[in-house]
């Protein structure tokens, strides 16, 4: 029945044998989630390649250490614009958007 959707479908939930043998040729996503204390892993079939990057940019990184790491090393490199001469930071603000393009890799 999920096969004759026409449209992206993300199925959330614990490892199955039956929607493995169900859904083998769809993305298959596991990840460690806790609740309560308890940790235990989920998996994520999906009909469809995910987007390279997520629409919540929040949880980017696998671990609490990971996701640290990263609003850091963000948290330095604003600083570091915010610092900037105007000009300088207007010539950067160029090189982004002629190289990635206006507004790709932007939460919304």
């Amino acid at each position: 029945m999920l096969d004759a959707i026409p449209a992206k479908v993300m199925l959330s939930g614990y490892g199955s044998p039956l929607y493995d043998q169900r859904l083998a040729h769809w993305k298959r996503i596991e990840f460690d989630v806790g609740s309560h204390g308890l940790r235990h892993r989920e998996v994520l079939w999906l009909n469809y390649e995910p987007p390279a990057v997520p629409c919540d940019l929040r949880f980017i990184g696998s671990t609490f250490r990971e996701r640290q790491r990263i609003r850091r090393k963000q948290e330095r490199m604003q600083a570091k614009i915010r610092d900037l001469p105007a000009s300088e930071r207007a010539l950067l603000m160029q090189w982004l958007s002629a190289t990635y393009g206006a507004g790709e890799g932007s939460a919304a």
